[in-house]
């Protein structure tokens, strides 16, 4: 009966509302729980719904013009209210389009049974709000948000404020400890239900470039990066409009137009009748951890045919236990780049990689290892067949079909090396062996078996041993000198290099071909000397700089590390020398014998580089632990950086980071003026390459 006659004091309420002209509100526990139409129409509501279950604060600004928050000072109100039994003051609110008005508000508290209501009405001033009464102090005179809550928690020990009202107050200072956490480390940002900005924190202001004020009303695709595509906002709209929570990494764009990335995740936000309110996005900063990635990706990646590269193909082949390993030679291709140049070439290179990759079947990737090799690894055990039917039909390809790109088409006829099903962690050598072994019996296809290996090896072994041994006592082991350029196009320096004569073909041929066969034979050291002595004599009378390359081999043998300070000596070629460290060799610099001969070179005036910077696994480490003068960038990543925007972010990002270690920097590889102008513009200090020099004897 009790309940019933309660709920019969409400409906007179109801009905009393309804029929007041102006807007007339019902309150409980410091929240709207009913109103009448000219309430619904003075804030621009759809239906009385809207309002159910808020706070006034939530129909008001953020503060109140006196400077004090909105909810802070409605506590206050209503703690006075329930003291008092009513209270009569003016009030700033705002509609639903944003738009603030004044009301003179009126309150009475009531209680039916164990309940408290608050009956409010609200009188429209908007035609006094230039009055005395309705001007105050500045905001900033009335306190910070943090200093506010704390002035309200004083008054919390107050024996007639509200219990309700102490808890809301609580949770609301709880949700405000984490707001301001979020807003100390997040990019938030609302919006309503179709895409206008209604809110931004401090730190989206901060990243955008943009102010509050310049962001707020906007669409929010004025910070849309136009590389992020159309599909993935339409995915995005797709997931929240139906409820849903989205969450991916954007690409965005500044005021000033630059681009930075963002982890996102986009909410709906509810209100009290489930219908979706507006929508708030909490984004995290991830541009430096893209770039990071971007760095390492390229690092792995082919820039031209955007497959995995070399040192990807080698790391790869570490992850498996079994695998097997394809090398594809096209023989026709360096033609292509020595008769039509690098784009032509480039365009080749494209059609053939896209020839490889049709028909690849589940587990075969595909790598582009060199200008005219492409590689497929086979990460599980395969059958023989499945793999021998793969390249016949790659085999077809290039004999029934010409490689045809915009302007031009070429015949290409193309070799195959197989290592089948290999465990052992020469899979990459045993491949280069079945492949050449194609090439010189005139095969398409070749397959690695231990015949072709034992065979192979025994014949280039013995007959490089007695090439090499002729050589050396005959004076055919070469020094070539290829000059490094400064800035302004005078020469700095030379780098020394081998070369083998060879007497019947006339041809001065790279110690890549045979310095493999000169460690078998214990001819390593010997040639190592020549070229040494040879350098060292040459530039002795010249009084200019050059480089000579050491590897680790030279190095940790005692005789011969003790050889090369004497030969320094006796030349007096310490101010002239640099010592090229290669390196791609493992350093051994827990072991002291790298450091201890640094050092002693280093007393005799002679600098040290590491070569080849970018083509090995553990040159950071070089930087911390060894005296470092000047670092030569590896020709791989210098090639197309006047083509490919990545190569040339790496590139600088490199230089950079020598920069800031104080070290010089050498790039090689440099072929044309597009590329020489870019490295220019990184400030580089030194240049090599063909468009300056290319290797030439020295007599």
């Amino acid at each position: 009966m009790k309940n019933n006659n309660i709920l019969s004091e409400i409906n007179v309420f109801h009905s009393l509302c309804e029929q007041w002209t102006e807007p007339m509100l019902i309150i409980k526990e410091n929240c709207f729980i009913d109103c009448n139409q000219a309430t619904v129409d003075i804030l621009t509501l759809e239906n009385k719904a809207e309002i159910f279950q808020t706070h006034p604060s939530d129909i008001s600004p953020e503060y109140q013009p006196d400077g004090i928050l909105s909810y802070i000072k409605a506590e206050q109100i209503f703690a006075q209210c329930y003291e008092k039994g009513m209270h009569r003051f003016p009030w700033m609110h705002q509609n639903k389009l944003k738009e603030q008005f004044w009301v003179e508000v009126t309150i009475v508290n009531m209680t039916l049974g164990e309940c408290k209501y608050i009956l409010c009405s609200w009188r429209d001033i908007r035609n006094y709000q230039n009055s005395p009464e309705l001007q105050h102090e500045p905001i900033q005179d009335c306190g910070s948000k943090f200093q506010q809550y704390e002035l309200l928690k004083k008054h919390q020990s107050n024996d007639n404020f509200s219990s309700t009202t102490e808890h809301t107050v609580q949770n609301y200072n709880l949700l405000n400890e984490h707001k301001k956490a979020i807003d100390a480390s997040a990019i938030v940002s609302k919006t309503d239900c179709r895409g206008i900005i209604t809110y931004v924190n401090e730190y989206f202001c901060k990243v955008s470039g943009y102010s509050a004020k310049e962001l707020v009303g906007q669409a929010h695709n004025i910070i849309k990066h136009p590389d992020t595509s159309q599909a993935l906002f339409e995915d995005l709209w797709s997931v929240i409009m139906k409820g849903g929570v989205w969450q991916g990494v954007l690409k965005n764009k500044t005021k000033t137009g630059q681009a930075f990335y963002v982890n996102t995740t986009v909410c709906p936000i509810f209100d009290v009748n489930n219908e979706i309110k507006e929508f708030i996005a909490i984004r995290y900063d991830v541009t430096d951890i893209y770039h990071q990635t971007l760095i390492i990706k390229n690092q792995n990646t082919d820039p031209i045919t955007q497959l995995g590269n070399a040192t990807k193909l080698l790391s790869d082949i570490k992850k498996y236990k079994k695998r097997t390993l394809i090398l594809f030679k096209i023989k026709e291709l360096m033609d292509v780049q020595q008769a039509y140049g690098f784009s032509i070439y480039n365009d080749a290179l494209l059609v053939i990689a896209r020839r490889l990759q049709r028909g690849l079947y589940e587990n075969f990737d595909i790598y582009r290892w060199n200008d005219d090799v492409f590689a497929i690894l086979i990460s599980d055990p395969c059958d023989g067949e499945k793999v021998k039917d793969y390249c016949k039909s790659i085999q077809l390809k290039f004999e029934d079909r010409f490689v045809v790109t915009q302007e031009n088409e070429f015949f290409m006829s193309i070799n195959i090396g197989i290592a089948m099903n290999c465990q052992c962690e020469g899979i990459f050598n045993d491949a280069q062996k079945a492949l050449k072994s194609s090439i010189e019996n005139n095969l398409t296809i070749s397959i690695y078996s231990e015949e072709i290996d034992i065979q192979q090896q025994l014949l280039n072994s013995i007959n490089w041993s007695k090439k090499l041994k002729l050589a050396l006592s005959e004076g055919d082991i070469k020094i070539f000198g290829q000059d490094i350029y400064d800035a302004h196009g005078n020469v700095y320096s030379t780098e020394v290099l081998m070369r083998y004569f060879d007497k019947n073909t006339e041809e001065y041929i790279s110690p890549f071909f045979f310095l493999g066969y000169a460690e078998k034979a214990q001819l390593y050291t010997k040639l190592s000397m020549e070229i040494i002595e040879k350098s060292c004599r040459y530039f002795s009378s010249t009084s200019k700089r050059f480089s000579v390359n050491l590897t680790m081999n030279d190095i940790k043998d005692k005789t011969m590390s003790n050889w090369i300070v004497s030969v320094i000596n006796q030349y007096n070629v310490g101010n002239y020398l640099t010592i090229e460290l290669v390196e791609s060799t493992d350093y051994e610099i827990e072991s002291g014998y790298l450091l201890n001969f640094l050092k002693k070179i280093k007393s005799l005036g002679c600098k040290i580089a590491i070569d080849d910077f970018g083509s090995g696994y553990s040159n950071f480490e070089y930087l911390m632990r060894m005296p470092i003068d000047i670092m030569k960038i590896d020709g791989t990543l210098i090639k197309n950086i006047h083509k490919d925007q990545k190569s040339f972010e790496i590139v600088k990002t490199l230089i950079q980071f020598c920069k800031a270690m104080d070290l010089k920097v050498v790039v090689e590889y440099v072929e044309n003026i597009e590329t020489l102008s870019l490295l220019k513009s990184l400030n580089v200090n030194y240049f090599q390459g063909y468009y300056f020099h290319k290797p030439e004897i020295l007599n």
